[in-house]
């Protein structure tokens, strides 16, 4: 009914395209939308990327805290436990002289903050180690930048956002492909609502380069789907859709975060829009 689309409508997030934050790693940012709590994308797999370039490397030890991290991301009821168990990854990262892991634990810490709503502290993380990088000279400024771009995001300052966002662009290296995923799938959700044209070709230069991370694939898509959802054009967005379940049939990709989205969007369009909201 008319009624139910414009509750529907009236309970979207003001920038949807904070569904798709975070480009390098997202956990379970939430949204209240009639009265149901709507989980957004999440990116950790992105964050495994980076951080795990050779996984036999790995010791026993690493292994177990990286998945007790990685299960206490999506428990804020235990900030204690989570950054403990951050503190001593880094304090590993550091001693393996891996600063790129150790940053990028780092943005994880400061995304923990903003999927919880807590900007001012995200913010206060964020410039420490912007800080922390430029006095040490490191070249990791496109993870970052891409962080508070997400953190103005979240606030709903586009301009500041699409800032950062494009700071994230200009400074990563374009042999840097899980770099290039994560500074272009960020713009493209932050254009998503407000230039989805735009965030389509963003979409499109990216598919490539996520061919060698099939999550991140399927982010992309959603990032179109998402783009083509603004765009009320419902004959693109159902053709992305059905690549979409293709892919992650094919590749055997479990995320029910991400199918949720696509669910939602799909409900939308289906004029299912009670069904959208629960």
């Amino acid at each position: 009914t008319k009624e139910i689309q414009e509750a529907f409508e009236a309970s979207l997030p003001l920038d949807m395209g904070q569904i798709l934050s975070i480009p390098f790693v997202v956990i379970g940012i939430c949204c209240m939308a009639g009265g149901k709590w709507m989980k957004h994308l999440t990116m950790i797999a992105l964050l495994t990327v980076f951080s795990t370039n050779v996984n036999a490397q790995n010791t026993t030890e690493e292994q177990q805290l990286r998945q007790q991290y990685y299960d206490l991301f999506t428990q804020p009821d235990k900030q204690d436990e989570f950054y403990k168990v951050s503190k001593q990854l880094k304090e590993m990262m550091l001693s393996k002289e891996d600063r790129h892991a150790y940053y990028t634990f780092g943005i994880n810490d400061i995304t923990y903050e903003i999927n919880m709503h807590h900007t001012t502290e995200a913010l206060q993380k964020a410039n420490a180690m912007l800080k922390e990088m430029t006095e040490n000279h490191d070249g990791h400024f496109d993870m970052i930048y891409n962080v508070i771009g997400t953190i103005y995001q979240d606030r709903g300052n586009y301009k500041m956002a699409k800032m950062y966002m494009q700071k994230a662009i200009d400074q990563v290296q374009p042999t840097d492909s899980a770099g290039m995923v994560g500074a272009y799938i960020g713009m493209a959700n932050l254009e998503s609502s407000v230039n989805p044209d735009k965030a389509i070709a963003l979409a499109d230069t990216i598919l490539p380069y996520c061919r060698k991370y099939p999550t991140h694939y399927a982010y992309a898509l959603i990032a179109k789907a998402q783009s083509y959802f603004f765009k009320n054009d419902s004959r693109m967005f159902f053709d992305i859709y059905e690549q979409y379940v293709v892919y992650k049939r094919e590749n055997r990709l479990q995320d029910t975060q991400s199918d949720d989205i696509m669910a939602t969007l799909k409900s939308a369009f289906d004029g299912n829009y009670q069904e959208a909201l629960d």
